[in-house]
């Protein structure tokens, strides 16, 4: 789907609207909000100097596409409205244009990138058409999406920067990749030295981390002649660990 922004842009649709009209469309995929203070100090000095995209709804209210960060900080500085541009477009061009926006932005941490494109693809678009709006390849596509097959903890980590979207990828559909990213994320290792550890020791650490209900890590030489670590997060975890060690 080709959307030629110049042509919606050229149309004379900036209005400013009031705040209490506009609403996050269900398109937004973005969840992490970075800078928002000081986006809102830079609004309160400068005001708002890109306008918002919103589409009108039936119910009398408009669907905001992108700005979101803008609409927050006007809500922060208690602003009765902004300036915005309507477009009179689908929920699937909507869909396209907040992605576009980002990715051209910058502004998606990898996690979010990843479900804006699965959301497309479960409305029909096919990689093809995505890659094509926001100037990627199908393979940029497809290995982005599959970020989504991690863990949830190791998508933590993502989101958290703790490791990179390198480190993510090769993790994928790997066993004890949950093992492997925590030890990239301590340790700050390199994929090669995070995948050296052997997997019986990987399997062993997953069954005592289960069984104990703590983290486990055991550090071992060829000779397995090493460290076995317990990680243990507050004092009741601590007492718990020893009831369990004195009771072996």
């Amino acid at each position: 789907m080709q959307i030629s922004l110049e042509n919606i842009f050229s149309e004379n649709n900036l209005q400013w609207i009031e705040v209490s009209k506009l609403v996050p469309g269900k398109w937004q995929i973005r969840s992490i909000y970075n800078e928002q203070e000081s986006l809102t100090e830079s609004i309160k000095q400068h005001g708002i100097l890109e306008p918002l995209l919103i589409q009108p709804k039936p119910e009398g209210y408009f669907a905001i596409i992108a700005g979101e960060r803008r609409f927050r900080s006007a809500k922060l500085l208690e602003l009765s409205s902004v300036p915005c541009r309507i477009l009179k477009i689908t929920d699937s061009e909507a869909a396209i244009i907040n992605i576009v926006e980002n990715v051209q932005r910058m502004n998606f941490a990898p996690i979010e990138e990843a479900r804006g494109y699965k959301a497309l693809l479960e409305q029909g678009f096919t990689q093809e058409k995505i890659a094509t709006s926001v100037n990627k390849s199908r393979s940029y596509i497809a290995n982005t999406v599959r970020l989504l097959n991690l863990p949830e903890e190791i998508q933590e980590m993502l989101i958290n920067q703790e490791i990179t979207v390198s480190h993510a990828r090769n993790l994928i559909n790997k066993e004890h990749n949950i093992q492997k990213a925590r030890r990239i994320k301590e340790n700050q290792h390199t994929i090669r030295e995070a995948f050296q550890k052997d997997d019986d020791i990987c399997f062993l650490e997953d069954q005592l981390s289960r069984s104990l209900n703590m983290r486990v890590e055991i550090n071992a030489n060829k000779k397995y002649a090493g460290k076995f670590l317990l990680y243990f997060k507050n004092l009741t975890e601590f007492d718990s660990l020893v009831e369990k060690l004195t009771n072996i």
